[in-house]
């Protein structure tokens, strides 16, 4: 065999050795005590330990960071991520509730619910790639003929989980084209809901009593709490307000797996919608239409811009009829109106949108009479027979007070001041004069704040406003003057700076019609729905016992002689019995004096206790009287009964 034949063999036991060797030398080199310089300089650092230190500092507080981090997301973000990943795997559709129907007391339906279409957009439920989002947009945009670069900022600046409403009160064939055309766009449909429809019957008035439907502010949506979507639409004002939570209902939802491009996989789980409490109120439509057509007619005669009628009955404190004029189109703020026409309403100074009824604060003019008189009675300062002589007014110094009739009204007790709208027996009860002392304003303005005066009535419509009792103290802090016992005076027959609403001049007349017994006004008679059934009001007793009964009868008595034979003569041809007040409230120098007039009928029975106001209606013995007893001879004289609706099931 050659030798480059001979195969290599490595020889394991030299390398082995080979290798304990230079190991022991090695080691040998680096026992501790026998390093070598070149050894040193060949195990040595440059990394000091300061710099190991903020290297390890750092790295634990980067770990911290992400630590924290982690934790917040999971603690306090990780239920709106789960449910922007739910979102992505699940289609959710709500299935909204039928608002609340609302009845007048004879059946008749005032408001309903009318079909309703709206175009929405959910962001959480688009395509996920860009370019395919960017597609949807653009194709979602031109169902609605907005630009693609609108609707996409529209949808980048809105909340990622709620439905963004891009087009509102889709006629019915528009909505059947676009719900076509929006089936295969992800995250766009068109949704099927509500809207209110009105049914006053000539009494537009009503729109102040029922109220305003609008879409949900951010601020509304926040506090709400997780109950209305971003879309909704809720009350805004009147009863569609103040029962909103009763009148809404609760939504339905279908929750449905879809896959990556948003088609439909299966039904994961779905919940029937629970209609909303309808609700059947005092109000009399037909009474309502009426009263409205009275005092429309006689501001127009006068030029008035405005004024009120109610009517309840004394018995329950249930409202019967709650006008004020002008009014508003109940339906063209339903289906939606631009910001310019809103701005142009709002500043329309007749203000329609403004119910005078509840927010109006006016002079009471002689309306208050009957309350100086319960308070003198009641305070001794007079009683049924004491009586002044009424020469056409009393002088204090320089100051004159003057009776409204010329010459005066001559030899006057508490009954015939009443009657008649005495002012110089209201001066010397209020003020005192010679040898009378006089209530003052502190006793006055108790009697005035035991009546509710000063203080919102409580009726179930929000808004009420409080008027307003002058004080001294008030007087010295706003206008910097002390109280003048001309300041009294005036007080005493409802001048000066004593503002009051005509609901609560109402309430006070029915104290007097029920003798002696008040009760609080509503407007919902009972409520109704599929859950609790039925449910009637409970009149509410709201003042009672305030005086005497003894001067109950005398201030009855006197309100009834300005019927009979004082400054309400006119209402003495009705075929029904009446009492009331007159009044004729001073407000400015250069404008016509508010007219007032607030009573009831029968005298003895009473069904009605009514007040009316017309602004700038100079004396309330002609213009709100005559209102009255347009109102008054319409209701008590023979006719058909109404003709009650069938009722509609919620």
């Amino acid at each position: 065999m050659s030798r480059a034949s001979v195969p290599f063999v490595p020889d394991f036991g030299s390398t082995i050795e080979l290798h304990r060797t230079v190991r022991h030398e090695w080691v040998e080199s680096v026992v501790p005590g026998q390093e070598s310089d070149q050894s040193r300089q060949f195990l040595g650092t440059s990394i000091s330990r300061r710099t190991i230190s903020l290297t390890y500092g750092l790295i634990i507080c980067t770990l911290a960071v992400f630590a924290f981090r982690s934790a917040y997301l999971q603690l306090f973000e990780g239920r709106g991520f789960a449910m922007i990943a739910e979102s992505q795997k699940d289609k959710v559709e709500i299935k909204p509730a039928r608002r609340g129907i609302i009845f007048d007391r004879n059946g008749a339906v005032l408001v309903n619910n009318t079909p309703r279409f709206v175009l929405e957009v959910l962001p959480a439920q688009m395509a996920r790639n860009h370019d395919e989002r960017e597609k949807s947009i653009k194709q979602a945009s031109a169902l609605v003929g907005m630009s693609a670069e609108e609707l996409g900022g529209l949808i980048a600046n809105h909340h990622f989980l709620e439905p963004l409403v891009v087009a509102d009160n889709l006629a019915y064939p528009d909505a059947l084209r676009v719900m076509v055309e929006a089936e295969n766009i992800p995250g766009v449909a068109v949704v099927p809901t509500f809207s209110r429809g009105y049914q006053f019957g000539g009494a537009s008035s009503l729109a102040h009593v029922v109220g305003t439907m609008g879409r949900i502010s951010e601020q509304e949506y926040t506090k709400a709490a997780g109950i209305y979507r971003l879309s909704d639409i809720i009350g805004k004002s009147g009863l569609e307000f103040y029962y909103e939570s009763q009148l809404r209902g609760r939504d339905g939802r279908r929750v449905i797996e879809v896959d990556a491009l948003g088609r439909e996989k299966r039904i994961l789980s779905e919940d029937r919608p629970q209609d909303g409490t309808s609700l059947t109120l005092s109000i009399d439509r037909e009474l309502q239409a009426k009263s409205e057509e009275a005092l429309r007619a006689w501001m127009e005669t006068i030029g008035s811009s405005g004024g009120v009628v109610i009517i309840s009955d004394p018995k329950t404190g249930a409202v019967r009829t709650l006008v004020s004029l002008p009014a508003f189109d109940s339906a063209i703020l339903a289906k939606g109106i631009s910001a310019t026409a809103y701005a142009d309403l709002i500043r329309d100074p007749s203000r329609p949108l403004f119910n005078r009824a509840l927010q109006g604060e006016y002079p009471s003019g002689s309306t208050i009479k009957p309350l100086v008189a319960a308070a003198a009675l009641q305070g001794g300062i007079i009683t049924p027979l004491t009586s002044f002589m009424s020469t056409g007014g009393i002088r204090i110094s320089q100051w004159f007070f003057p009776d409204w009739k010329s010459g005066g009204h001559g030899r006057t007790n508490v009954t015939k001041a009443l009657a008649e709208s005495v002012n110089t027996f209201f001066y010397i009860v209020g003020g005192g004069y010679e040898s009378v002392p006089g209530l003052g304003i502190a006793r006055m303005a108790d009697t005035f704040r035991s009546f509710g005066l000063g203080d919102r009535v409580g009726i179930d419509i929000p808004g009420e406003a409080f008027g307003f009792i002058p004080s001294p103290e008030w007087k010295q802090e706003k206008k910097g003057e002390r109280w003048y016992i001309g300041d009294t005076y005036h007080a005493a027959i409802g001048q000066g700076d004593i503002l009051v609403t005509p609901l609560q001049v109402h309430a006070f007349t029915s104290y007097f019609a029920n003798n002696g017994t008040s009760y609080a006004p509503f407007v919902v008679e009972s409520t109704m729905n599929a859950v609790t059934g039925l449910r009637q009001t409970e009149p509410r007793v709201a003042h009672q016992n305030l005086i005497d009964a003894a001067h109950v009868k005398t201030i009855r008595e006197g309100m009834r002689r300005a019927v009979t034979d004082g400054s309400a003569r006119k209402l003495s041809y009705l075929p029904v019995t009446s009492a009331g007040k007159t009044g004729t409230a001073q407000w400015s120098s250069t404008k016509k004096p508010h007219a007032w007039y607030t009573g009831w009928a029968p005298f003895e029975n009473p069904e009605l206790a009514i007040t009316v106001l017309v602004e700038e209606g100079e004396e309330g013995s002609r213009t709100a009287l005559g209102v009255t007893n347009d109102i008054l001879k319409w209701y008590f004289s023979p006719r058909a009964e109404p003709t009650k609706q069938p009722s509609v099931q919620p």
